[in-house]
């Protein structure tokens, strides 16, 4: 025999429509911890009943949930692009790496007073 219970929002397909409120919540949860999201934005969860009379049976009218969520927006990235034009004309654009860091390297050397010239190749130092 089928079981038969008074239908309310618990119930409601067995229980999925509050599973389905439980698994967006728990994507709100998700959102409010990402980092890369913008922080005072709201979040949203709504939960819309449809409930459609049937004309053949008024008895027994029709009836969707839905959920949907709202989450926040990502934050904006920003950086920095040098432009460069290639032997070829061609304009490219480029980044530095963030990893790789800023070596700090104070003043710039003084420029040394003499310099030594290397003897050519081949010349074997004459």
């Amino acid at each position: 025999m089928m079981k038969v219970y008074e239908l309310g929002l618990e119930t409601m397909e067995n229980g999925a429509v509050v599973e389905a409120v439980n698994i967006a919540l728990a994507k709100v949860w998700q959102d409010l911890r990402d980092l890369d999201k913008v922080d005072d934005s709201e979040r949203l969860v709504v939960l819309t009943l449809t409930v459609k009379p049937t004309r053949d049976n008024p008895d027994a009218p029709l009836i969707a949930a839905q959920v949907k969520t709202k989450l926040a927006p990502y934050r904006a990235i920003a950086g920095t692009a040098y432009l460069r034009t290639g032997a070829d004309g061609k304009i490219t654009a480029q980044q530095v790496d963030p990893e790789q860091g800023v070596l700090p390297l104070g003043e710039p050397a003084a420029a040394p007073k003499s310099v030594t010239s290397f003897p050519k190749e081949g010349t074997n130092g004459k």
